[in-house]
């Protein structure tokens, strides 16, 4: 790989975790401001949990893409790295 390469393999990586980021800030701030309406509304009955369940499953499956799994194959990079000494000679 050369350095533009590895530049926008780095710039795609750091998108893709200031998305998470951004989508984090979102969600803590939205379930704030559920869980205040739910407490100046209905007091006795904690709706704001649905919500809260529900987007956290998706915040959660964000973060295990972006940090876990980067769906990239070692093998396939090898294979690409081939291809591209036999395309250089």
């Amino acid at each position: 790989m050369n350095n533009l390469e590895n530049y926008e393999t780095a710039k795609r990586t750091a998108a893709k975790k200031l998305g998470f980021y951004i989508h984090s800030i979102a969600y803590v701030a939205t379930i704030a401001l559920l869980v205040i309406i739910n407490l100046v509304t209905t007091p006795s009955y904690f709706w704001f949990i649905w919500p809260m369940i529900g987007w956290g499953i998706w915040v959660f499956a964000h973060g295990i893409k972006v940090f876990l799994w980067t769906g990239r194959s070692s093998i396939m990079d090898r294979m690409i790295h081939r291809e591209i000494e036999m395309q250089e000679k």
